[in-house]
């Protein structure tokens, strides 16, 4: 979404001031796939046996989560990780793109969070926003090295808060060298200064994993059944699906809930679920 900002006033000739205002843009607050689907949000869906693992854990500075491709791994780590302590979420992008590398986005959304957080005068902290956001789509990757020393200078100016600041990397899977060199720093640094939690997210196995083999892992696998049923019917929930037809969706997704989003999708397409003045039904 965009927001309207007030920046200032202009003096012209005349003597005359005039307001200046900036539309900036603002991140959505659910930055995994899929917040919504169909226009509506999603209930969490219990997993106590992710929660007891979790647990047992503790609080390591670098978490490691894990898991096959549909699972729920990164509305897991939302839903639960997210509600009590402030996240930045970012995720690679190809070096072919132009998209923002993990550094630029991690930056940004530091610079977004309260002005509490970080140790820098507002002028510097508005204009490197402003700077970064202008950029957003536009990143040369030949600026890593600096984005990656005012990552390391915002990292260090954290604090004024008892909550730790949670930074998630996800799909880690598809990370290049240079941002694996990056996740090795930050996860060095984590431990060292203790105001900043990582969180690393994605698909189980691959050359990506194996420099963090000893660290603490939180494997997430298919949803149980109980959870399964949780899910289907969250999901369809005042959309009129038919009880057998409920069943074969939670047969055919066998626990992965990104499969049931994608099935319920495949029902719009297929104009099996129809919307009339702006719900579906089937």
């Amino acid at each position: 979404g965009w927001t309207l900002r007030e920046s200032g006033n202009y003096r012209g000739p005349s003597g005359r001031e005039l307001p200046i205002w900036s539309l900036d843009h603002v991140a959505p607050r659910a930055a995994w796939r899929n917040p919504e689907l169909l226009g509506r949000g999603r209930s969490t869906v219990p997993r106590p046996e992710l929660a007891e693992r979790l647990q047992e854990l503790g609080e390591p500075p670098v978490l490691l989560i894990v898991g096959p491709m549909g699972t729920g791994k990164s509305r897991f780590v939302a839903q639960t990780f997210g509600r009590d302590d402030p996240m930045v979420w970012s995720r690679p992008w190809s070096p072919r793109s132009s998209g923002p590398g993990l550094a630029h986005q991690l930056l940004l959304g530091l610079l977004r969070l309260d002005e509490s957080r970080i140790d820098l005068a507002p002028e510097r902290r508005d204009t490197l926003r402003r700077d970064l956001e202008r950029s957003l789509w536009g990143y040369e990757r030949a600026r890593g090295e600096e984005m990656e020393a005012l990552l390391e200078q915002a990292l260090e100016g954290l604090g004024g808060s008892e909550s730790t600041v949670l930074l998630a990397v996800d799909d880690a899977h598809a990370t290049g060298a240079d941002d694996r060199a990056l996740l090795a720093r930050l996860a060095e640094r984590a431990a060292e200064l203790g105001s900043y939690r990582l969180l690393i997210v994605g698909r189980r196995g691959g050359e990506w994993q194996t420099p963090w083999q000893e660290l603490p892992t939180l494997e997430v696998g298919p949803l149980s059944e109980e959870a399964s049923i949780t899910a289907c019917d969250n999901l369809i929930s005042g959309l009129s699906v038919p009880e057998e037809a409920r069943d074969r969706f939670i047969a055919a997704s066998v626990g992965f809930p990104f499969a049931l989003e994608e099935g319920l999708l495949q029902l719009v397409r297929g104009k099996v679920l129809r919307r009339v003045y702006g719900n579906f039904f089937f």
